[in-house]
């Protein structure tokens, strides 16, 4: 348990000092960026578990989004910021730096895509998929470290409480 918590501090040191965070700076003409939490399977952490719970072994990477001019005041722009930091996690765009500290994804998928997002009063964020058989279905393990990550990262946002898929088959096992 040291080890794991550890290894999460030296590698949050090493993206902070080095810069090694994937578009670190401005994002293209950018001014005001966003850092986001990108949480992916990293195997070399799942080692140091035991019994294997592929759910421990999903730890964040950061990037850097662009951000609205304003402040995040109402749930429209919520909604586009938690979109764009889904949609940049099923891309699964690791880093030769982050691939080499052992992580690893499923995404993407050439047909997987976010299709629509809500979010309820009660904290509910609702994600809608594109289902493809095989990929959203599969072995427990896989399926539950996959949804791990898509919710992992939306939780980091504070009105998300939980998250819901739709289809209700996505991600079953």
């Amino acid at each position: 348990m040291f080890f794991k918590k550890a290894l999460i501090f030296v590698l949050v040191a090493i993206f902070i000092f080095f810069g090694t965070v994937a578009g670190a700076g401005t994002v293209a003409g950018v001014e005001n960026t966003r850092v986001v939490l990108l949480y992916y399977f990293n195997y070399r952490m799942l080692l140091q578990e035991f019994p294997f719970e592929p759910e421990k072994a999903v730890f964040p990477v950061y990037r850097q989004i662009p951000e609205s001019t304003t402040l995040i005041r109402d749930t429209i722009e919520l909604l586009i910021m938690i979109r764009d930091t889904i949609e940049l996690l099923i891309r699964g765009e690791l880093t030769e730096e982050e691939e080499e500290l052992g992580f690893i994804t499923e995404f993407p998928h050439p047909g997987f895509r976010l299709v629509d997002l809500d979010l309820t009063e009660d904290g509910t964020l609702i994600l809608e998929f594109t289902e493809i058989f095989g990929f959203t279905t599969g072995g427990s393990a896989r399926i539950l470290v996959m949804r791990e990550q898509i919710e992992k990262t939306a939780c980091q946002f504070a009105a998300v409480k939980r998250v819901e898929y739709f289809p209700e088959s996505l991600f079953q096992p």
